[in-house]
């Protein structure tokens, strides 16, 4: 059977890992090249982006994007996974009102760092955080970079905050609720969470788990909840090649015409100072043969090539 080379958007239920969807759509495709750009907690739902065959080779520009949630804190509640499937481990009577929360979370927004959850991969010494809370050792949870933005509050009640936030690669929801906690004298765990955008893909277009187990290949293409290889990152510009250039170009290689032509491009990219990319589209068949990065001031050069 022919492979799917694309990527997925999948409506995740709760009570579930991002690892059970990918094994469920791998076994289901009968394919091993399945991946997802962003790990959601079991606790949560919404927009996972699951890559297929020849789409996980840009899993590291997808994971890169920025992703906004709705979530849900509950405040005077500690858990240790700072969200509520963990273990309690602290609880005080509570009663905030709205700006209250707010003059919080604006200092809150303007912070840098944040402590990471001890449930969380982030390897520290050779190991993954979560391992050390499993075999419950003592280890100094240390902060990290995360850049949280567009917060809007949509309901308060006493001891619970609802919020819509956005954040950059690396943003741990469960790191603003635990700040938030303490920049209120109380505590601050994540009670409901759900990913409504991972750019430029939205839950909107997703599909539900059990709708994507009875998909037959034919049928997905053109379909909102998928995006084939030639679509994915559409937001960069796209470069036909043909006859001569195009073999090059499928062997990793850039011809100086093709050069010639990413000149303007390689400009902006220097006064910009700022990554680029360009995808390479075969005029043979259609399908992208490579993706190109353009670095401030450096020779362009092949970041992925596609069989």
């Amino acid at each position: 059977m022919s492979k799917v080379n694309g990527l997925f958007l999948i409506d995740k239920p709760v009570g579930v890992t991002s690892h059970d969807v990918v094994y469920k759509i791998r076994k289901y495709f009968g394919q091993q090249e399945v991946g997802h750009a962003g790990t959601l907690d079991p606790l949560a739902t919404g927009l996972l982006v699951i890559l297929m065959g020849e789409g996980t080779k840009l899993s590291r520009l997808v994971l890169k994007q920025q992703k906004s949630y709705q979530v849900k804190i509950k405040l005077g509640l500690l858990t240790d996974s700072w969200d509520t499937d963990g273990k309690t481990l602290k609880e005080s009577p509570v009663c905030f009102n709205e700006s209250q929360i707010k003059a919080s979370l604006d200092k809150i927004i303007q912070m840098e760092e944040f402590p990471l959850p001890i449930f969380s991969a982030v390897k520290v010494k050779g190991k993954k955080l979560y391992e050390y809370a499993r075999e419950e050792k003592e280890i100094e949870v240390p902060k990290r970079k995360m850049n949280f933005y567009d917060l809007k509050i949509l309901d308060v009640k006493k001891d619970e905050v609802f919020l819509e936030v956005s954040c950059d690669k690396g943003g741990y929801i469960r790191s603003l609720a635990y700040v938030l906690g303490e920049s209120l004298n109380s505590f601050g765990t994540v009670s409901f969470l759900r990913r409504t955008v991972s750019q430029p893909y939205v839950v909107s277009n997703a599909i539900s788990l059990p709708q994507c187990l009875q998909l037959d290949k034919k049928e997905i293409k053109g379909q909102a909840y998928f995006q084939s290889l030639e679509d994915i990152l559409s937001n960069y510009k796209a470069m036909t090649v043909s006859g001569r250039d195009e073999r090059l170009m499928k062997n990793g290689a850039i011809p100086n015409e093709i050069l010639r032509r990413m000149v303007f491009d390689q400009k902006q990219v220097n006064i910009m100072q700022k990554d680029n990319y360009i995808r390479v589209i075969g005029a043979g068949e259609g399908r992208m043969i490579s993706l190109v990065h353009l670095a401030p001031n450096t020779k362009p050069k092949v970041f992925r090539k596609f069989n």
